[in-house]
């Protein structure tokens, strides 16, 4: 599990080409590029609260 501590990453938010884009789920689709790049470098998979149907357990 990848996570963050504290509000230091969202200073790296705006002025993103995702935060400029104009497209629905900026966030969302900024902070999947993040854990597909962290997971792609360590042969890991990523499951995400939004991939779904079916929606993975994560409060289970």
């Amino acid at each position: 599990m990848v996570g963050q501590v504290g509000s230091a990453c969202w200073r790296a938010f705006p002025g993103s080409r995702f935060d400029a884009d104009g497209l629905p789920d900026p966030t969302d689709r900024w902070s999947k590029s993040i854990g597909d790049a962290l997971a792609h470098a360590y042969g890991c998979v990523t499951v995400y609260p939004s991939d779904g149907p079916p929606y993975a357990p994560f409060q289970q």
